[in-house]
């Protein structure tokens, strides 16, 4: 186990007896048409160790997961997929004896990645396709704890915990050859 809200001056790594981790999922998946379906989806996951001599959840993981997918496709053969990715706040790591110069909150707050993509099948061995990751523009600012003074024994860049890009405009062309 990797304690990283010990000390920032050093890596606590250690075995551990004693963890407990438990997790449950549910899909839901439904046939809305024959051209169009719909998907849901919860993870949770609880796992706590001890960590700074203290019983804690896990750092930087969301105990609770979402998904949403909405796929739709017409009948000239466009597909169109929409994702949507809810994270539940993560605990971020204190690792810092100086309270005064912490940066970062205990938690992360709720954040939801949306993607989407369309996408066409002109032959059977070409397809063109476009889309929008994090349309939301969802990233974490801040990234580096004390970034102004890397000198700094409480300099830390270990407490990413959401995206550090932002919205992602792509488009692309995908051919398939077959074996010979």
């Amino acid at each position: 186990v990797t304690d990283r809200d010990d000390a920032p001056e050093y890596l606590l790594i250690s075995s551990q007896s004693g963890i407990i981790n438990y997790a449950t999922q549910a899909d839901l998946t439904m046939t809305l048409h024959k051209r169009a379906s719909f998907t849901v989806s919860h993870r949770y996951v609880f796992n706590q160790q001890t960590l700074a001599g203290q019983s804690l959840l896990q750092p930087l993981y969301s105990p609770h997961r979402m998904l949403l997918s909405v796929n739709l496709k017409n009948r000239s053969n466009w597909m169109l997929d929409l994702l949507a990715q809810v994270n539940s706040p993560k605990r971020i790591p204190n690792g810092s004896e100086d309270i005064t110069s912490k940066e970062l909150d205990d938690y992360s707050p709720w954040y939801t990645i949306l993607n989407l993509q369309l996408r066409k099948n002109f032959k059977k061995h070409l397809e063109v396709y476009s889309g929008v990751e994090n349309i939301l523009n969802v990233r974490q600012h801040n990234l580096v704890r004390n970034a102004n003074n890397i000198n700094s024994p409480f300099f830390d860049a270990t407490s990413v915990w959401g995206s550090t890009n932002g919205r992602t405009v792509y488009l692309g062309i995908r051919l398939s050859f077959e074996e010979l």
